[in-house]
């Protein structure tokens, strides 16, 4: 099945200076990121959806409460990876965006039986930062 992702119609992908996603809404921190991340990395992600997941490690492992095994905030459970057709570094822009910056399109696999319900599937958005050795990511729901 494809699924074409247009910003202008069909999501509008619109960042934060961290860039996370912002519309369509995206999951947010819950009592099961609670019971294995812990209290303190709770707290940070729930006051901070704009700070780098490698912040995480760092605050979780001075913590009684943080299971580093458990905590795998970077991964998600998946059966299928799913890459955009750029691979390309972002740049600067100033003015209008370049269309092959804000329209793409992304092939799905078949995954009808295991994406039927909300909840049960997601997208993961990433923004890394090689200079500045940090990662950025949104996960936004999706059902088919």
């Amino acid at each position: 099945m494809r699924l074409q992702i247009l910003s202008s119609l069909t999501f509008l992908i619109l960042t934060h200076s961290h860039s996370i996603v912002t519309s369509p809404l995206t999951r947010v921190v819950g009592a099961a990121m609670k019971a294995v991340c812990g209290e303190q990395v709770f707290n940070n992600l729930k006051s901070n959806a704009y700070g780098p997941i490698e912040q995480l490690q760092q605050i979780g492992s001075s913590q009684k409460d943080f299971d580093p095994a458990a905590c795998d905030v970077i991964h998600a459970v998946q059966g299928s990876t799913i890459r955009g057709q750029h691979q390309q570094r972002a740049a600067v822009y100033r003015g209008e965006l370049p269309k092959n910056q804000t329209e793409f399109e992304v092939t799905m696999p078949d995954v009808k039986a295991q994406c039927g319900m909300a909840g049960q599937c997601v997208m993961q958005w990433w923004w890394d930062s090689k200079e500045a050795k940090q990662t950025y990511m949104s996960c936004v729901d999706f059902t088919m």
